[in-house]
């Protein structure tokens, strides 16, 4: 770190790149308080952050949140507010997001109402953040707020669109699999093969267990 920031420090002209890289830096190496110190340098210096930079400051308050420091969240919503007021491209509902996830992963109740609310005004009908603002509330053992929420995505018809799926490819030919989508056919052919594989290491299992006994009387 003491060499990237002499680098940067020594830079004659700073662009929002470098500006952005320094505070990923910051970001990267547990450094929140000073990855949100720069970004009001850079904003003293006229520039103005992209979704990239706020993108690093949501990693930033991770780690303020990782240290206690709780203002941290609060900063990060108010910057992602900001990002969506002044990006047309919606960045600020990207950064929205990362911090609706990063709100779950820290316990953040009050910031992740505050982020879920901006989103779900942005896309009433999106599932996912219903589900997410859902899991927080679980978390926080805040059950009944979780009723509700599971209440209002019945009342208005939101309902998860996408199953879960996973990939894989067998000779040469990439095949998907779905919690709800399974080709009979497939389907038999992998309960087969399954059964086929714990028999063998049922088998290959008692060999070890026989031969091991036979090694200890011998």
């Amino acid at each position: 770190m003491e060499r990237a920031i002499a680098v940067f420090d020594e830079m004659p002209k700073k662009d929002v790149l470098a500006w952005t890289a320094m505070i990923s830096a910051y970001a990267a190496h547990g450094l929140g308080e000073e990855a949100f110190g720069l970004l009001k340098d850079m904003e003293r210096n006229g520039l103005k952050p992209n979704h990239v930079t706020f993108g690093a400051l949501l990693t930033a308050t991770s780690a303020l949140c990782l240290h206690g420091r709780l203002a941290g969240p609060s900063r990060a919503f108010r910057r992602s507010r900001t990002a969506h007021t002044k990006h047309a491209n919606g960045a600020g509902c990207v950064c929205l997001g990362a911090l609706l996830g990063a709100c779950r992963m820290h316990g953040n109740v009050e910031a992740g109402e505050r982020a879920a609310a901006q989103l779900i005004g942005l896309d009433p009908l999106n599932h996912a953040y219903y589900i997410i603002l859902s899991d927080i509330y679980a978390r926080a053992n805040r059950f009944e707020d979780v009723k509700k929420v599971r209440g209002f995505m019945k009342e208005r018809g939101i309902k998860k669109t996408a199953p879960g799926c996973s990939m894989i490819e067998v000779d040469g030919k990439v095949i998907e699999f779905s919690a709800k989508w399974v080709l009979e056919d497939l389907k038999n052919e992998i309960e087969w093969v399954l059964n086929a594989i714990n028999f063998e290491l049922k088998f290959t299992n008692r060999l070890s267990t026989e031969y091991g006994d036979l090694m200890e009387n011998t």
